[in-house]
């Protein structure tokens, strides 16, 4: 992402980081996202249901979390 950043000459206000789900209350502080999504990632994870809490420690109070998860993605992207 950070390329295609550079690239384009966009400036954002947070740039995309690398994290375990399990991971984010070490990286972000509590309570410091409106927004928290994650697409076709959980099924990675060692521990997705603490990555999921994480996620809710991350987001601020009536803010939003969303999951998106498909079935077999990579095959029916024939792993491409």
């Amino acid at each position: 992402y950070d390329q295609i950043v550079e690239r384009s000459g966009v400036r954002l206000p947070l740039r995309t980081a690398f994290s375990f789900a399990e991971d984010l209350s070490t990286r972000f502080d509590e309570e410091s996202f409106d927004v928290v999504s994650c697409t076709n990632a959980l099924d990675h994870a060692i521990e997705p249901a603490w990555g999921i809490l994480e996620m809710l420690m991350v987001v601020r109070p009536g803010g939003y979390v969303f999951l998106s998860h498909r079935r077999n993605e990579a095959e029916r992207g024939l792993y491409d």
